[in-house]
C-alpha cells in the first residue's frame, strides 16, 4: 500500500507548516531517509526526510502552502505510478483537512489519465516572505547579501546555495554608493561608558571596539543572521584596516582578527577623535556598505553610504537605528 507523507510536527506548539519546496518531482524515486521537501516553521527553515522507499506521486501541496500539521500532502507509492499527479492550487492541502471525504459517484466510462504536469515555480509570497534553506541564509548572512533582492529582482523561491551567484552578481560594483542616511546621536552616554569601564578595569576599550560591537550587533539583528560568522572590517586614519570576526560577541578589548582576505559584511570607518565629518573613497565602490562614526560637538554623527544590491532601504535605516540606539544607552544593550 501507498505510504502517506503528511505535515510533520518540528515545533511544540505548531499548528501548521509552510511547504518551501519540494526537493523531488512527482513520479521520482524517492529512498527513506533521504531530503524530501522543506519546510518552514516560525523559527527556521528544515529538510524533512523521506519516511519510506519507493516512488512520490498523489503530491497535494505546492511550494507556498501554509498545511495543517498531519495532513496528507503526498503519498510514497511501492510500484511507479505511470501519470503520478501533480500539486495543486495554494493551498489545496490545508483546505482538504477542512472538508469532508467527497463521495465517490459511479463513472459512466474511462476517461485517460491526464499528462503529469510540470511542478511549479514559486514566487513571492504576498506577504513578503522569503524562502530559502538554512544554509543559503547562513551564507548570505556571513557575505552580507540581502536575500530579498533575487526576490526583487524576480528570481523564484525557495532559494538555494546555488542561487547566491545570482545574488552576487546583483550585488556586483557598478559604481559608488548612490545612497546615504545621515543621523546625529548625543555622546555623553558613551562618555560615561567607558569612564564606567576605566575606573572598573583600569582601561578604556581599544580605538574603534565600542563602536566595532554595536555595529556588528546591530548588522547581525537586520540581517537576522543568528549565529553566522560576520566580518566587519574597521578603518580608522593613519591606521591599516582590521577585519574582525564577531566583533559582537567579544570583549571589546579582544576582539578576534579575521581570516586575512575575509570579504566583510560591513566597512565601519571609525572618524572619532579626528577633523574628518564623512569620507567617501574610491576604494569603497561595491566591496560593502560603509558605515562612518564621526564625534563632534558632543554628538555622533551617523554616515551610511550604500547601494541598493548590497541593503534595502528598510534594512538601511534599521541599521543606522540599531546602532544608534546602542549609542545612546550602551549599557542597556550589553546587559
Amino acid at each position: 500500500m501507498p505510504h502517506e507523507v503528511i505535515m510533520p510536527a518540528l515545533g511544540m506548539a505548531q499548528e501548521t507548516g509552510v511547504l518551501v519546496s519540494w526537493l523531488k518531482r512527482p513520479g521520482d524515486a524517492v529512498r527513506a531517509g533521504e531530503p524530501l521537501m522543506e519546510v518552514e516553521t516560525d523559527k527556521a527553515v528544515m529538510e524533512v526526510e523521506a519516511p519510506a522507499s519507493g516512488w512520490l506521486t498523489d503530491v497535494r501541496a505546492a511550494a507556498g502552502d501554509a498545511v495543517p500539521v498531519g495532513a496528507v500532502i503526498a503519498r510514497i507509492a511501492q510500484a511507479k505510478p505511470d501519470a503520478p499527479q501533480a500539486p495543486p492550487g495554494p493551498q489545496a492541502a490545508a483546505k482538504e483537512a477542512e472538508q469532508p471525504a467527497p463521495v465517490a459517484a459511479p463513472v459512466a466510462a474511462p476517461v485517460a489519465a491526464p499528462p503529469a504536469a510540470p511542478p511549479p515555480v514559486a514566487t513571492t509570497p504576498a506577504n513578503g516572505r522569503i524562502f530559502a534553506s538554512p544554509k543559503a541564509r547562513r551564507l548570505a548572512a556571513e557575505a552580507g547579501l540581502d536575500l530579498r533582492h533575487l526576490a526583487q529582482a524576480g528570481h523564484p523561491q525557495p532559494y538555494h546555495v546555488a542561487d547566491l551567484a545570482a545574488l552576487r552578481a546583483l550585488a556586483a560594483p557598478s559604481g559608488a554608493a548612490p545612497c546615504q542616511i545621515v543621523a546625529r546621536v548625543p555622546a555623553a552616554a558613551v562618555a560615561g561608558f567607558v569612564a564606567l569601564m576605566q575606573a572598573e578595569t583600569g582601561a578604556a576599550p581599544p580605538p574603534g571596539a565600542l563602536a566595532a560591537g554595536f555595529a556588528c550587533a546591530a548588522l547581525r539583528e537586520v540581517l537576522a543572521a543568528g549565529d553566522a560568522a560576520l566580518t566587519l572590517a574597521l578603518d580608522r586614519p593613519g591606521a591599516p584596516r582590521r577585519l574582525l570576526a564577531d566583533p559582537d560577541r567579544a570583549r571589546f578589548a579582544a576582539q578576534p582578527e579575521a581570516a586575512a582576505g575575509a570579504a566583510p559584511a560591513l566597512i565601519l570607518r571609525d572618524l572619532s577623535g579626528g577633523p574628518f565629518q564623512h569620507l567617501r573613497l574610491g576604494s569603497d565602490t561595491g566591496a560593502a556598505p560603509v558605515l562612518s562614526v564621526a564625534e563632534q560637538d558632543g554628538a555622533f554623527t551617523l554616515t551610511l553610504d550604500y547601494a541598493p544590491a548590497q541593503l534595502s532601504d528598510e534594512a538601511a535605516i534599521a541599521l543606522v537605528a540599531g546602532l544608534a540606539a546602542r549609542l545612546a544607552e550602551p549599557l542597556r544593550h550589553l546587559l
